[in-house]
Formats: structure tokens, sequence, C-alpha cells
């Protein structure tokens, strides 16, 4: 069974973001031990026998943008890009960062791993994410990328 696939049928609407997301894009070097997602509705937890699922609040506007639909090994999810997992950690856990230099310093993600992903959903993101407070530290990855 895939993990991810579960969480999706444990709650509607939802999607792999956050550090679960991060490390499927093999972004972060810990393990993840849980399932965390986000969902519209209330922020939740599903202790389980297949595993422990984590479900954080986010806003309805703009929700699956970023995001993927992904069909592995005969299972099929929804998973945010590198860039929205980062923008909903922001969000959801108002981390204290202040440009990507200090992503890479708190998750312990690697530059040139990052820089394999495009930036075009970045763009996207730094435009039309529901929360001002985070269009703008995407505007500043951005500006930080370009240098």
């Amino acid at each position: 069974f895939n993990h991810f696939e579960v969480a999706q049928a444990l709650r509607a609407p939802s999607y792999v973001s956050f550090e679960s997301a991060l490390s499927y894009h093999q972004l972060i070097p810990e393990a993840v031990y849980g399932t965390i997602c986000a969902t519209t509705l209330r922020s939740q937890e599903f202790h389980t026998e297949k595993g422990d699922f984590y479900f954080r609040h986010l806003p309805i506007k703009n929700f699956f943008l970023g995001v993927e639909r992904v069909e592995d090994g005969g299972s099929i999810f929804f998973i945010a890009t590198p860039w929205r997992a980062l923008a909903d950690h922001y969000f959801v856990f108002k981390r204290p960062w202040v440009s990507l230099e200090s992503v890479f310093e708190d998750l312990r993600i690697e530059e040139l791993d990052l820089a394999d992903f495009s930036t075009e959903p970045l763009r996207v993101l730094a435009k039309a994410y529901p929360s001002p407070r985070v269009r703008r530290l995407l505007a500043k990855f951005l500006s930080d990328l370009e240098r």
C-alpha cells in the first residue's frame, strides 16, 4: 500500500505537502515519520495501523496551485511541488525564514538539489499564494535565485 494514497482516502480534499513532499522529492535528509498533508478542512490527525497521518488546514483559494497528480506503481495521489511544500511549511508553521539561505540552514536542503526543480511553479505561487506574507517570501526566493 502507498501511504500517500491512504492519506487521500482518509481526508479529501487534500494533498501531500510539508516535510512529506520535500522527502518525496529527495530534498531533506531526515526521515519523515508520518504523512503530512494540506487540506481545506480543519486540521486533524489520524493514527492507524497503516501509519500516522497529519492534516493541516490551508485556505481554499488556489488550493491545488503548485500540486501535481502522480501515478506511482498503481497508486495515484496529489503531491506539492517542492516550492509549494516550502510555501505551505512557511505558512502553517510560521518559520523564521527571510531568504533561501535560511531555508537551506533550517531544513538542511542542498541548494544544488533545489536547483534541479523548475522555478516556474515558484513564479506562479509568488503571484497567487493566498497569503501576502508567503507571497513576499516567495518573491524574495525568486530574487535570490536570479542573483
